[in-house]
This record gives C-alpha cells, sequence and structure tokens, in this order.
C-alpha cells in the first residue's frame, strides 16, 4: 500500500522522435518524397518525345515540306524538260535558217547560171544560122567566123555580091561532115543542105 502523499517522480520528457520508428520520423518522409519526387520527374522527362504534341506538330510539318519538296522537284523536272525540249527547238531553227539561207543562196546561184545561161543562149540564137539561104555579113549575120556539124551534102559560098556566078566566089566548098568558114562585112554567104551555123 502506498502512502497517498507520495507522489511517483515525473517521466523524463522524450521527443516525439525518439519514440517513433526511425522511418517514420520526419526527416526521413521529407527525405523519400524528395526521391520520390526526382524519380517521378526523371520518368516524365524519360518518356518517349515522339509522343509529345509538339513533336507530332513538328513531324506533320516536316512530312508537308517533304509534299512541298516532292512537288518542287517534280516541277523543276517539268521546267527542264521544257528547257531542254525549247533548246533542241532552238537549235532545229538555227539548222532550218541555216538550211533557208544555204537555199537561197542556191537559188542566187541558179539565177545567175540561168541569167548566163540565158544570154549565152540569146548570143548562140544571135549567131547562128539556122537554115539555108543568102546571107549579107554585117546585115543578116554577124561578121567572123561559123562552124558546122555539116551534113551528108552541104554546100557553102562566100560570095561578093548576091547576083551569084563564077566572077562573084570568093570561096565555096562541098562538105560532107564538119566545117568552118569565115565571113567579112560585105561579103554574102550562100548555104544549101547543111545543119545549122555557129559563129565562133
Amino acid at each position: 500500500m502506498t502512502d497517498p502523499t507520495y507522489e511517483m517522480p515525473p517521466t523524463p520528457a522524450t521527443s516525439p522522435s525518439s519514440q517513433d520508428p526511425w522511418w517514420k520520423r520526419k526527416w526521413v518522409i521529407g527525405v523519400a518524397a524528395g526521391i520520390v519526387g526526382i524519380g517521378i520527374g526523371g520518368a516524365s522527362s524519360s518518356a518517349d518525345p515522339k509522343t509529345s504534341s509538339e513533336y507530332k506538330a513538328l513531324s506533320t510539318k516536316l512530312a508537308d515540306t517533304k509534299v512541298d519538296l516532292s512537288q518542287a522537284q517534280t516541277q523543276a523536272a517539268k521546267v527542264d524538260e521544257v528547257d531542254a525540249r525549247q533548246k533542241t527547238l532552238d537549235n532545229r531553227e538555227k539548222e532550218l535558217n541555216t538550211q533557208a539561207d544555204g537555199i537561197a543562196s542556191q537559188k542566187k546561184d541558179l539565177k545567175k547560171r540561168e541569167t548566163a545561161v540565158g544570154i549565152r543562149t540569146e548570143e548562140i540564137s544571135n549567131n547562128t544560122i539556122d537554115g539555108d539561104g543568102m546571107y549579107e555579113v554585117g546585115k543578116d549575120i554577124k561578121t567572123g567566123t561559123y562552124k558546122t556539124k555539116g551534113g551528108s551534102d552541104c554546100y557553102y559560098a562566100v560570095l561578093k555580091n548576091a547576083k551569084g556566078g563564077l566572077d562573084a566566089i570568093i570561096q565555096n566548098n562541098n562538105i560532107s561532115g564538119s566545117g568552118v568558114v569565115s565571113v567579112s562585112n560585105g561579103q554574102f554567104l550562100q548555104l544549101a543542105g547543111c545543119s545549122e551555123w555557129v559563129k565562133q
């Protein structure tokens, strides 16, 4: 039995932290919470970036850029093709112009030849005796030397006058092949049975 007047000595005061297990103490909980927070932050930062909205937006822009690039390349290829065709056409046009110039030059040459031939033809015509008859030199025919291929029975005579006769004959001959005769102004040339005579 105790004495009512006796009081129990007070129990020494203890801090709450000394009474709780170590894992329930506030500083441990704080440190653990910090570590968990860091872990969560690290986990969130290490998540796949391809799932982010920014990545998806950039991917969409990249895809659109690729499409635009492809279209631009296609257009550039078409432009290059058009340029190549235009260059081919320009080269062909130059070739045609060169050919046209050549044709024009040939036409000029041909025209000159035609003119020369025409002149020569006219000269031959004006200097050709193509029939039998009596020709006065200086009036009907030109003075000079004439040549003929002859004929089977060709007779020519150079005369002093158109009356003829033995006294008028300066020169005469019967030929069956080619022959040559020269006449001067005032003389007459008589032809019979010969081919044409051409002034040389």
